[in-house]
């Protein structure tokens, strides 16, 4: 599962702009609730909230999050700023993927 992967820079990146207003919000699309609350405990992602897609795969007008955010391939993070305004989004892994969200966010919060 390449997601959980990212974890460790995951919360090295929290931790670090945590206190300066980063929030994240994971959307797992696993089937099996335990399996999924076993990772979060195991990854020690617990740090920030979590969703488990089929429990809440739409937002509260009715639309699905997935196809409103266009999300098409995993991993995928949308930074989202204080005005609800999409500044960046990144998709998939590796250094490419890690060195524009890593700027991107000490851009904002540095």
């Amino acid at each position: 599962m390449h997601c959980r992967a990212l974890s460790p820079d995951m919360i090295k990146m929290y931790k670090k702009y945590e206190s300066k207003g980063l929030e994240i919000l994971s959307i797992a699309t696993d089937n099996d609730r335990k399996l999924w609350q076993k990772a979060i405990v195991d990854d020690r992602t617990g740090l920030w909230k979590h969703i488990l897609l089929n429990d809440a795969s739409k937002s509260p007008k009715g639309d699905n999050l997935v196809l409103q955010f266009g999300v098409k391939t995993y991993p995928t993070f949308i930074l989202i700023d204080k005005e609800g305004k999409i500044v960046g989004r990144y998709v998939g892994e590796g250094n490419d993927f890690h060195i524009n969200l890593k700027y991107k966010l000490a851009e904002i919060f540095e």
